[in-house]
């Protein structure tokens, strides 16, 4: 289901347009069931809210989303990591987050993670559709240390881990965490853990190259990201999310 939102952030006439951003559901940080959406999409609408720019989101299944705004249907999109292949479609705005990646595992095969490389030697690592893997992983992927399964849906792939489908899964520690919690079954839950962070994952907003207007769109989010940071706003809509503000209370 396609479900559309409209958030008017200033007046008609103060306002320096409208853009319209394809999102998706990625609680606990993005979802329809959320204060303001959540955490990214309230940090997105406050800084368009800070240049005068009125913002249309769109929910979609992330994949859609993501071809939404490539064939510029919608200017943009976010959040998402950087690649070489994106940016072919896109120019990509300051760094809106940046998350902590994991090795989830099964609890009978533990993972290790020293920083070394070898530690991945032999791992078969499930991947959701649509998903970036960490620069690490390539890199082991190349030397044939280890093998992707790619495709599956959110869920599905930490319920595959749980059923030893393969070793490993890869995501954002919060994100997969919560998958875990809200999704899995108390049986599931207790065959999974996760290493230390294997990599900082920097997330962005992706206008889209096909809209000329994308380039005063850009600018302006940027604009007003700084003066975001600039003024502490951010920090403080941070602190909010940890302490459950945006829903539950989150472990950073």
């Amino acid at each position: 289901m396609i479900i559309f939102f409209v958030l008017i952030c200033t007046s008609p006439a103060l306002a320096a347009g409208e853009i319209k951003i394809a999102i998706g559901e990625w609680d606990p940080y993005m979802s329809e069931k959320l204060p303001h959406y959540g955490i990214i999409a309230h940090i997105i609408s406050e800084t368009f809210k800070e240049v005068g720019v009125n913002v249309k989101y769109g929910f979609f299944p992330w994949t859609r989303a993501y071809r939404l705004a490539e064939t510029g249907q919608w200017h943009a999109t976010g959040i998402w990591g950087k690649s070489e292949e994106r940016e072919k479609f896109f120019n990509f705005s300051d760094v809106v987050h940046v998350g902590e990646v994991v090795l989830f595992y099964h609890k009978d095969h533990p993972i290790t993670w020293t920083g070394n490389i070898e530690d991945l030697k032999g791992l078969t690592i499930g991947i959701p559709s649509g998903y970036e893997s960490p620069v690490i992983l390539k890199e082991a992927e190349k030397k044939g240390f280890i093998k992707f399964e790619i495709g599956w849906k959110d869920i599905n792939v930490f319920r595959q881990l749980a059923r030893k489908r393969f070793q490993a899964v890869d995501a954002n520690k919060i994100t997969g965490l919560r998958l875990i919690e809200t999704k899995l079954s108390a049986e599931e839950k207790a065959k999974i853990g996760h290493t230390k962070p294997i990599e900082l994952w920097h997330y962005y907003m992706l206008f889209s190259k096909k809209l000329t207007e994308n380039e005063n769109f850009l600018k302006l989010f940027n604009k007003g990201f700084r003066e975001m940071k600039k003024s502490g706003k951010i920090d403080k809509m941070w602190k909010s999310f940890y302490r459950g503000e945006y829903a539950s209370k989150v472990e950073p």
